[in-house]
């Protein structure tokens, strides 16, 4: 079985929402940034089956992976016109560190 697409975007988001991360590095991650990243907070967050089916993409199935990362960049895309991406952020809180970042750690297993 492998993951389905839908599927993979929804544990990616999940994985954001639980290290309060924004759709910046769910993009990052679809683009191949740190795709471990992810899955640990998956994992840490006590979310196996989640972290699993997203571990999929990393599987034996290279053609399946290619697709997958296609159709999620696609629906990504317009991440990267400042004016869309800011419509999905959050407004900057003043004094806040960003959470966007797909290299800021994730929790430790």
């Amino acid at each position: 079985m492998h993951a389905a697409p839908d599927s993979a975007v929804i544990d990616q988001f999940h994985a954001a929402a639980l290290a309060q991360y924004d759709l910046r590095a769910v993009t990052a991650w679809v683009s191949g940034a740190d795709p471990e990243i992810p899955e640990r907070i998956l994992i840490a967050a006590g979310a196996h089956q989640w972290a699993q089916t997203l571990a999929e993409l990393g599987s034996e199935a290279h053609k399946t992976t290619a697709t997958v990362r296609m159709v999620m960049s696609k629906a990504l895309a317009f991440m990267a016109d400042p004016e869309l991406a800011a419509s999905v952020l959050p407004a900057p809180v003043p004094g806040s560190a960003s959470r966007s970042s797909s290299t800021t750690p994730a929790p430790s297993t």
